[in-house]
C-alpha cells in the first residue's frame, strides 16, 4: 500500500509533516510518498523552483522512514495532472491518494475525473468547518463508494473513500512566505533544516 501526498510544499511545514505521519499512522506505518508538483495545475505557480522545494521535501524527511519524496512529478516530461502521476505509479499494492477537503470538493472538474475510481482509493482530510455530506456526494458521483474504517482500504485497491479525521495545524505556506518577507521568524512552523535552507537562500524575500 502506498499513500499519496501531493502538492506544492512551498515551503513544507510542520502542519503538512503532521498530516503524512498520522497518514502512515491510520494505515499501520504504511509509506507516504510526498510528491511535489512542478508546476500547479490548478494553482498559480509555485513561488520557488522546483527542485528548491524538493530539496527542502528531502531536507525534513529525513529523520521520518516512513515518509518518502517522490521526483516522479517533477521528472515527468507532462503537466503535473494527479492521474498522470497515478497512472505512471499504477502500484500492484494499491494506491492511496490522499486529498484536502477543498480538493475533494473540486475533484469532479479534475482532468478525466471519472477515471479515478478505477486507479485508487481515496482518503479526504476532514475539516469541521466542511459538510461531509458534500465531499460524499462528490465522491459518489465519480464512482466511490464511502466507507468508514481504514480497514475496507486494505482490502480493495480501487474505487473506495474514506473521510479521516487527523489533526491539522494552523500553519499555511501563504504565510510562511509571508513572515519571512517580513524578517518574521518561522521557527516552529517549520522543521530546522528547511529553516536553514530558506534562510541560506534568501528564498521568499521580498
Amino acid at each position: 500500500m502506498n499513500i499519496l501526498f501531493g502538492g506544492s510544499f512551498d515551503p513544507v511545514h510542520n502542519g503538512h509533516l503532521r498530516v503524512a505521519t498520522e497518514l502512515s499512522e491510520l494505515f499501520d506505518g504504511a509509506q507516504v510518498s510526498l510528491i511535489p508538483c512542478r508546476d500547479p495545475v490548478h494553482k498559480p505557480r509555485a513561488n520557488i523552483d522546483a527542485e528548491s522545494r524538493y530539496r527542502m521535501l528531502v531536507a525534513a524527511t529525513e529523520e521520518s522512514p516512513s515518509l518518502v519524496v517522490s521526483r516522479i512529478e517533477l521528472d515527468a516530461e507532462s503537466d503535473s495532472y494527479t492521474i498522470n502521476t497515478l497512472q505512471a505509479l499504477n502500484s500492484n499494492e494499491g494506491l492511496i491518494l490522499a486529498v484536502g477537503t477543498d480538493s475533494a470538493l473540486n475533484m469532479p472538474t479534475w482532468h478525466h475525473a471519472e477515471v479515478y475510481k478505477d486507479l485508487c482509493n481515496v482518503v479526504v482530510l476532514e475539516r469541521p468547518d466542511y459538510s461531509n455530506a458534500q465531499i460524499e456526494n462528490n465522491l459518489k458521483s465519480l464512482g466511490f463508494s464511502i466507507v468508514s474504517s481504514p480497514d475496507a482500504l486494505r482490502s480493495a485497491k480501487t474505487g473506495l473513500a474514506l473521510i479521516a479525521r487527523v489533526t491539522q495545524l494552523q500553519i499555511s505556506s501563504s504565510d510562511i512566505r509571508q513572515r519571512v518577507a517580513e524578517n518574521k521568524s518561522i521557527r516552529y512552523l517549520v522543521p530546522d533544516a528547511v529553516q536553514g535552507i530558506i534562510c541560506d537562500n534568501d528564498f521568499y524575500q521580498i
